[in-house]
């Protein structure tokens, strides 16, 4: 599959993953003190970390496509292939519900 901005935010927001964690071009999202980000750099794409305003780890793309698939292989590889994201959507979700359980006060067993 050939990415681009309007794949990767389906994706991702079909991941359930928070979107306080990830930016996507042109969004300005750096809410959280660590952010991944994906963004148009003059005429580069650019794929990366920010922690605290400080940009680590970036990488250079000639393409937006490029850019997209070096972005979800980097940090989020289990959204790529359909039984894995499965997985990890029912992860993330049980997740959820356990920190929200938690914060209400209610102890859960132990795995």
């Amino acid at each position: 599959m050939k990415y681009n901005l309007q794949n990767l935010r389906t994706i991702m927001e079909k991941s359930g993953i928070d979107k306080d964690y990830y930016s996507i071009y042109p969004d300005e999202n750096f809410l959280s003190e660590t952010v991944i980000f994906i963004r148009k750099q003059a005429d580069k794409w650019e794929i990366g970390t920010e922690d605290r305003c400080v940009y680590h780890d970036i990488k250079q793309f000639n393409t937006e496509a490029e850019a997209c698939q070096a972005f979800l292989e980097r940090y989020y590889p289990e959204v790529l292939n359909e039984k894995n994201a499965c997985n990890f959507i029912i992860c993330r979700v049980l997740t959820k519900c356990l920190n929200a359980l938690k914060m209400e006060g209610l102890q859960m067993w132990s795995l």
